[in-house]
């Protein structure tokens, strides 16, 4: 079993958005076998990217949108912790080994490519 862990999700948090940060801890739901989890925490990554999309539109210029970035990675890595932290300890006691970086960049990529067309539909709604 491979896990991604909260330092993980921090990374592909900080590369692919909520939306990556959702889709590796839907992963280790999905290693957990816990469906139910899986679709709904992938049904948040999809809101909560659409709604710090739709936020960053209305920002003013000035506002720093790494510190909301990086805010937001510390944020998906805490609730990863509070979420499955005792999950992803006995597993990873039990023999469960992390994800390679290679897994966590390309999650973080997937995201970032899966965030283009909601990019595209909010623009197309915002004009």
């Amino acid at each position: 079993m491979k896990l991604f862990t909260p330092r993980h999700v921090l990374l592909v948090t900080l590369l692919g958005g909520p939306l990556g940060g959702a889709m590796a801890l839907a992963a280790n739901y999905r290693a957990f076998n816990d469906p139910g989890n899986v679709f709904r925490t992938l049904g948040f990554g999809v809101v909560g990217t659409l709604l710090l999309m739709t936020v960053s539109v209305l920002l003013p210029e000035n506002v720093p949108g790494a510190a909301i970035a990086i805010g937001i990675a510390f944020g998906c890595r805490i609730l990863t912790e509070q979420l499955q932290g005792p999950q992803l300890i006995h597993h990873l006691g039990k023999g469960a080994t992390p994800h390679s970086g290679w897994r966590v960049a390309g999650t973080g990529v997937a995201a970032l490519l899966a965030t283009l067309p909601m990019a595209l539909l909010l623009a197309a709604i915002l004009e």
